[in-house]
């Protein structure tokens, strides 16, 4: 049984899910694949709430910096990754999943700094990997730094699998609001770019270093949907994935132990609910306060 998860109303997130096999399904060769994104993307955040600050969609797997205002994260994932999932396969004809079987990793942002790294992290990803020399010119789906400032998208409707009733959708980008408390508009999008920068220069003297250059647009259009990277990047034995992410030891320890303490009365709560006893979850219970069949009580969050 996995872990369950902690979803608190107003916690700013990184999103990362990858495909089956780390195929390239999501690759920008054909245009198609960024409308399904921002089309799934835009639809989700308005059925749930959830605000979106940056959005990368690179050929193997999709980074998202979110900030989940009403406690509804889960329902926000499941209805993009199960009708882009749909989409692709129609685009595509992909007969087999489209997702990796492995769970998208959600990661809490805690502090400022966690967000600002996380959204340079995003949009910085076709430079790191050594496709682009600047993000910007990634021809897949991917925000800018700019866009924190109200960018509003039109997301058009996917010729794939949605009914003429479908109509294009508004998609408002916006800061999250650790940032937006602590900075200005104009501070937080410089210090975003500044580590753009910083993240763009690194990549460029890592390659030369090696005698090496980036892939360039031209040779990402032409790689095959249906292939994969030679380097297989196995998991470590061990090797866990990141649930909370903060440049500080002090947040980070405090954090811990009340990710701890949740799931400790979370498992306390299920056992004497499975015994038949009055229950009462922590606070940040979700599925068995919206999904179970048998109503729970929960904790009000403080």
């Amino acid at each position: 049984m996995s872990l369950p998860r902690r979803i608190r109303p107003g916690t700013s997130y990184l999103i990362t899910r990858t495909t089956r096999s780390r195929r390239f399904f999501l690759s920008p060769d054909d245009t198609g694949v960024a409308v399904i994104f921002w089309f799934c993307i835009a639809v989700a955040a308005a059925i749930t709430g959830v605000a979106i600050s940056a959005v990368c969609v690179m050929s193997t797997h999709i980074h998202l910096v979110v900030t989940d205002v009403r406690g509804e994260l889960p329902r926000f994932t499941h209805w993009l990754f199960r009708h882009s999932a749909v989409c692709l396969k129609l685009l595509r004809g992909i007969d087999e999943n489209v997702w990796s079987s492995d769970k998208a990793n959600y990661t809490e942002l805690l502090t400022n700094d966690a967000v600002i790294a996380a959204i340079a992290y995003t949009l910085s990803n076709p430079t790191t990997s050594g496709l682009v020399p600047h993000a910007h010119k990634w021809p897949g789906a991917i925000s800018s730094a700019d866009d924190l400032r109200g960018t509003v998208r039109i997301a058009e409707v996917p010729k794939q699998f949605f009914s003429k009733l479908w109509t294009p959708q508004r998609l408002r980008f916006s800061m999250p609001p650790s940032l937006a408390q602590t900075y200005s508009t104009d501070d937080a999008v410089a210090l975003i770019k500044k580590q753009l920068r910083r993240i763009e220069r690194a990549k460029l003297i890592e390659l030369r270093a090696h005698g090496r250059a980036f892939l360039g647009i031209d040779k990402v259009l032409k790689v095959r949907h249906t292939s994969r990277p030679e380097n297989r990047r196995p998991r470590r034995p061990g090797s866990r994935v990141p649930t909370l992410k903060t440049v500080s030891r002090a947040a980070m320890k405090d954090a811990i132990e009340g990710l701890r303490e949740f799931r400790t009365a979370y498992a306390e709560a299920l056992e004497a609910w499975r015994a038949g006893k009055d229950a009462t979850f922590p606070p940040g219970t979700w599925w068995m306060a919206r999904l179970s069949k048998t109503r729970v009580k929960v904790t009000p969050a403080a």
